[in-house]
């Protein structure tokens, strides 16, 4: 009777803890006007953030907590190259990193996402130079 009571509390433990968590950070995404301002205020630090990606043409993502390739030392970027990419994203209000595709070159920049992977969405702003 004991382990069940333990097995229970620990369970509403759980649970409670991942009601909390859901409701912590933004609930919306920045609209496309605080977007639009943001790269205006920011233009010359966008243009420094691509030159970045085009010295490192393997990376494919970097995150607030995570890159693509998830070592990135395999494809000659240093820890400290990851660091200075995301101290760029905080300074330029896109904390959760971006997308490279760089054939041809387009970049989406993450300015913010909520929810799962599975269900959730995402805002930012896009640098595509594709031609039609």
């Amino acid at each position: 009777m004991q382990t069940s009571k333990v097995c229970s509390a620990t369970i509403l433990s759980v649970l409670l803890a991942i009601v909390l968590l859901a409701g912590c950070g933004p609930t919306t995404h920045p609209t496309d006007e605080q977007l639009l301002e943001r790269f205006s205020q920011n233009e010359a630090g966008f243009d420094q953030l691509v030159t970045m990606l085009q010295e490192d043409p393997e990376l494919r993502r970097v995150d607030d907590d995570w890159t693509d390739p998830a070592d990135p030392s395999m494809i000659g970027v240093s820890e400290d190259r990851i660091v200075a990419y995301r101290a760029r994203f905080k300074q330029l209000g896109i904390p959760r990193g971006f997308y490279a595709f760089h054939d041809p070159e387009d970049y989406t920049f993450v300015a913010s996402a909520l929810g799962l992977s599975v269900s959730g969405s995402s805002k930012g702003l896009c640098l595509s130079r594709r031609t039609a």
